[in-house]
């Protein structure tokens, strides 16, 4: 009886796991590019408390940054035109997880690619 229990606990843990691990990589947010370097952002009703968002450059200095108590109303638009090209990062935070998002700014505009979003 004692190894079908712990044999039950073992498959509940590694259930338990999986479902975690894939979770992961969801994104917190709907983010997508308007307008030639204007990028919308909009939080997932998910998020249970707070949202931060920031924006770093390639040296990992913070350029912007904000924070809502309220996620479940919060959207954005922001203008990438005033930035140098290169490569930046979109970070958002919420009381559950990190994700981070490579966005390259060039003369021509922006590019998002959401398979570059990493939870950290």
């Amino acid at each position: 009886m004692k190894s079908l229990i712990k044999g039950f606990n073992a498959l509940l843990l590694l259930l338990i796991t999986n479902v975690a691990i894939a979770d992961t990589e969801k994104p917190l947010f709907h983010l997508e590019a308007k307008e030639e370097k204007v990028i919308y952002l909009e939080t997932k009703s998910t998020l249970s408390s707070y949202v931060e968002i920031s924006f770093q450059n390639e040296e990992g200095e913070i350029i912007f940054s904000e924070y809502s108590p309220s996620p479940d109303t919060f959207e954005r638009y922001y203008n990438f035109e005033e930035l140098a090209s290169g490569n930046y990062y979109f970070i958002i935070a919420s009381d559950s997880k990190v994700q981070k998002l490579l966005i390259t700014v060039s003369d021509t505009g922006i590019n998002v690619n959401l398979e570059e979003l990493r939870t950290i």
